[in-house]
């Protein structure tokens, strides 16, 4: 569920809108509200992979 945080709910994952944006900065909240105590390496790593996605999604919206 973690590593689909950057793909589920999105009209098109490799080319979010600006009306996407809000639920963008939502889930990299969420992530960063939760990553500081991970169950284990795995969702570590899910956690740190969606959270370099998003960002990138919210950059390349934000930098248009």
């Amino acid at each position: 569920m973690i590593e689909d945080l950057n793909e589920d709910g999105f009209a098109d994952p490799e080319h979010p809108s600006i009306d996407e944006l809000p639920l963008i900065l939502a889930r990299l909240a969420l992530l960063e509200y939760v990553s500081p105590s991970p169950m284990d390496q795995v969702n570590d790593d899910a956690m740190a992979e969606a959270y370099k996605d998003l960002v990138a999604m919210a950059d390349g919206l934000t930098k248009q």
